[in-house]
C-alpha cells in the first residue's frame, strides 16, 4: 500500500511540474527495490543488484533470461546481495561474500560505490540492453547511446562482447578496494 501510495504522489507531481523538487521515493520490499526519480526510474534485478534503468521511455541495462541479472558481480560465481538496507532515505545497500555494493539515488543520477572483499578479486558487470549501443567516449566516460538520449557512465571500466548477444560493461576491482560509479542520464 505504501509503495501506491508513493507512486500516485510521483504521478501527481510530475503532472503539476513539482517533481524535480521532490527527493526521489525509494522502496524495498521483500527483498527487491526500486526508485522513482525526477529523470529516471530504477530498480533492482532478481540479485538485489541493479537490474534496470529507464528514462524517456528507454531501458539501458537488459533483462534477458539468460543472464544472472542486470549487474552483478562475478568471480567463479554470481551470488546475491543480501541484508539490503535504506539508508537516508535515498541510498540501497548490501553485501555478498564478493563484497558491498551501496547506490545513492538523487534526481539526476546513481553514485555506486563497489568494495571488493580483501581476499577477492570481482568484476562488477552491467548487461546492456541490445537497444542500448556503448561508444567509449574516453578511459573514464562510457555512454549508452539510444537515439539521442544516452546513460552517461563514468569510471574506469571497459566494454566487450557480444555474450549472448549483449555487450557488457565490465569494471575489474582489487581485493580490500573501493571504486565508484557515477551514472548519469542525458537527454539528448
Amino acid at each position: 500500500m505504501k509503495a501506491l501510495l508513493i507512486m500516485a504522489g510521483c504521478v501527481l507531481s510530475l503532472l503539476t511540474g513539482y517533481a524535480a523538487d521532490m527527493p526521489p521515493q525509494v522502496t524495498l520490499e521483500n527483498g527487491s527495490w526500486n526508485v522513482v526519480a525526477a529523470n529516471y526510474r530504477a530498480a533492482s534485478g532478481k540479485n538485489g543488484a541493479l537490474g534496470s534503468i529507464t528514462f524517456n521511455g528507454k531501458e539501458y541495462i537488459s533483462n534477458s533470461p539468460k543472464i544472472a541479472g542486470g549487474s552483478y558481480f562475478c568471480q567463479d560465481a554470481t551470488p546475491a546481495l543480501e541484508d539490503l538496507t535504506i539508508t537516508k532515505g535515498n541510498i540501497i545497500s548490501g553485501s555478498c561474500e564478493l563484497g558491498n555494493i551501496s547506490y545513492e539515488f538523487t534526481n539526476d543520477k546513481i553514485v555506486c560505490t563497489i568494495e571488493a572483499a580483501k581476499d577477492k578479486k570481482p568484476v562488477y558487470y552491467i548487461i546492456i540492453n541490445p537497444a542500448a549501443k556503448p561508444n567509449k567516449v574516453s578511459d573514464t566516460e562510457i555512454r549508452l547511446e539510444n537515439g539521442t538520449d544516452f546513460l552517461k557512465i563514468t569510471s574506469s571500466a571497459t566494454v566487450w562482447g557480444p555474450w549472448n548477444e549483449q555487450m557488457v560493461w565490465d569494471l575489474k576491482i582489487p581485493g580490500g578496494e573501493k571504486k565508484t560509479v557515477t551514472i548519469e542520464p542525458v537527454k539528448g
